[in-house]
């Protein structure tokens, strides 16, 4: 039995900043509006929980910080964030990746990754807290993208899948690779529970601003409508790289751009470099991945990110998921050497927007090699920050807001 057929996108009506297939109107239940989770509620629960933090602003930037602060970046001009808005949770899921968008009617899952079974737990109980400030979701995610078949990306889905209602399920359509057995459980359980699924190729998508329907943009909020294209996905054949490059799974990454009118994130994946450059080049004469968001490729490693495509992306903030590097044992931030001195020194010279607070951080001069690096501009990672939220809204005003916990 094949997955169930995604549905098909209703015309959208005039007057979007940014152009793109038509997506569908919402239904009953996603007409509820709920802004997104104000800072206050943030510092009662991190309160209550013995953890007070301190609301803190700099570099234009409302900043929960746990005192005392580390060094201050030079200040901004303040701009005021608009309670329409759509927010990007990075978890902190150790040498994995997992982001999670939330919208006034909705909420978006990219990648289910985890490091080990206490990662997958932690992802688990992230999403329960999430539902639980916001009942009004109901336990569900409008779609689940996951970018391609490795555990670091995937290894938590079927906790996620069996814990929570999914809307839909967008994939590369590989069922190998280290992820496989959660690939292959999910494909099954997509069609024994009738989940829509898409399971996409570069031989679908045409359009100059990437692929959409109802099952990859599945939020339609009556105030917050983002735009959600897929800009890449598996190639079914080589498209003039060397073998073993169109084999690496990498390579193979769904990359996914996610735009509420000036407020627009980037996901590649773990796409490496002749895959970078082939979605570069696709994409040059029409500006597409231009985007105020960029999650780093890779981790953060030496091979997932380029200086041709932060030129074409053009970002003002940049994020990575990596593990702390202080662990060391296998699979791990120290084992792979993430993030590369060379990467995060490209980013911090790209990026002109300061960082909330400079800070003192450790990158990789090889594998199992780390030397401290002071990080000036707003360079972002989970393995350095813990849980990071940047919300942004319609007039493309950023905040990065750092969250108790996770």
């Amino acid at each position: 039995m094949s997955p169930a057929k995604p549905p098909a996108k209703p015309p959208r009506a005039p007057g979007r900043a940014e152009p793109s297939t038509p997506k569908p109107a919402p239904t009953a239940a996603t007409k509820a509006i709920h802004t997104a989770w104000p800072l206050a509620v943030i510092g009662a629960l991190a309160m209550a929980s013995g953890n007070p933090l301190t609301p803190t602003t700099a570099g234009g930037d409302t900043t929960l910080a746990s005192p005392p602060p580390a060094r201050e970046a030079a200040a901004m001009p303040a701009a005021t964030l608009s309670s329409d808005r759509v927010s990007a949770h990075f978890i902190d899921v150790d040498q994995a990746s997992s982001a999670l968008l939330e919208f006034p009617c909705g909420a978006v899952l990219i990648d289910a990754g985890a490091r080990d079974q206490t990662s997958v737990d932690h992802l688990v109980g992230y999403l329960d807290a999430f539902f639980a400030r916001r009942p009004d979701l109901h336990r569900r995610i409008n779609t689940v993208f996951v970018t391609h078949t490795h555990v670091d990306h995937n290894r938590g889905l079927e906790a996620v899948a069996e814990r929570f209602d999914i809307g839909g399920y967008v994939y590369n359509g590989h069922l190998t690779g280290s992820g496989r057995v959660g690939a292959k459980w999910m494909a099954d359980h997509a069609r024994q529970t009738k989940i829509p699924t898409d399971s996409l190729s570069e031989s679908q998508i045409s359009s100059s601003q990437g692929y959409t329907d109802g099952v990859v943009d599945a939020v339609a909020c009556p105030r917050v409508d983002p735009t959600i294209n897929v800009l890449s996905a598996a190639y079914p054949e080589n498209p003039g790289w060397d073998e073993g490059e169109y084999d690496n799974e990498n390579n193979q990454s769904l990359v996914v751009r996610v735009a509420y009118g000036k407020t627009s994130f980037l996901f590649t994946g773990d796409l490496e470099e002749p895959a970078i450059d082939t979605l570069v080049e696709k994409y040059r004469a029409s500006g597409a991945l231009r985007s105020s968001v960029y999650v780093v490729g890779h981790h953060g490693s030496a091979n997932g990110t380029t200086r041709g495509l932060l030129d074409a992306v053009r970002p003002d903030i940049a994020v990575m998921s990596m593990g702390r590097p202080d662990v060391h044992v296998p699979w791990t931030a120290w084992a792979y050497g993430h993030p590369r001195r060379d990467v995060v020194e490209l980013l911090d010279q790209s990026i002109t927007r300061p960082r909330d607070r400079i800070e003192d951080v450790q990158v990789a001069d090889g594998v199992k090699r780390f030397s401290p690096y002071t990080i000036r501009h707003a360079v972002y990672a989970t393995g350095w920050d813990g849980p990071i939220t940047i919300a942004g809204d319609a007039s493309g005003v950023l905040k990065v807001e750092r969250e108790p916990g996770g």
